[in-house]
């Protein structure tokens, strides 16, 4: 699946600071002492879908962020599983698993589509009405979605071309999603993104 990257905003990263060295040296220095974590405040995004299918719920484990998710797909999304990486302290993404999955046997095995290395999901992008027709995934690095709050890559999409679209569905800064609220039977009726707040 294809991935689109997207040149991040800052401040220049070359600009020399007072107490000597670069701003990227002194950046790359606090992050090192920072230890970020998964906290347990959490925000929802908005639901997309329709109204049927049985509700449940898709998490990744303590520490973990989703970075990308797998499952089957044809006109709809007909199954959706997590695919999970843990947070290292210094912002960069350690092991990756996959979580279980919601929906039915139809469709085609997509595998996976995932953000690019080190870059975890801040947002969502798809076609949904009735189910899920189509599903994708923003991401960014966490310490570049702390600072700047810009995407950094768009994943590629599972799934078919009916439905709404729906487009720019964000974390706020700082959040990262880490789970799903969940509809679905034979298909993924509906999906919900919940982001955690990375801390500090």
């Amino acid at each position: 699946m294809s991935v689109v990257l997207l040149q991040a905003c800052g401040g220049p990263a070359d600009a020399l600071s007072e107490e000597g060295g670069t701003e990227s040296e002194r950046v790359q220095l606090g992050e090192a002492h920072s230890e970020l974590s998964v906290s347990g405040y959490t925000v929802s995004l908005n639901i997309h879908g329709g109204t049927g299918g049985g509700a449940g719920s898709l998490a990744c484990a303590s520490g973990y962020v989703v970075v990308g998710f797998y499952g089957r797909a044809w006109d709809y999304v007909e199954r959706f599983g997590l695919i999970c990486a843990f947070l290292n302290a210094d912002g960069t993404l350690g092991s990756q698993y996959s979580t279980g999955y919601v929906g039915g046997t139809g469709g085609s095995d997509f595998g996976s589509i995932k953000c690019p290395t080190n870059m975890a999901a801040v947002g969502v992008r798809g076609r949904a009405t009735t189910f899920v027709d189509r599903f994708g995934l923003y991401c960014s690095g966490i310490s570049n979605w702390r600072t700047y709050g810009t995407v950094q890559a768009v994943t590629g999409t599972a799934g078919g071309s009916g439905g709404i679209a729906f487009e720019n569905d964000m974390a706020p800064v700082g959040y990262v999603l880490t789970s799903f609220n969940t509809w679905a039977v034979a298909y993924v009726d509906r999906l919900q993104g919940v982001a955690s707040f990375i801390s500090p």
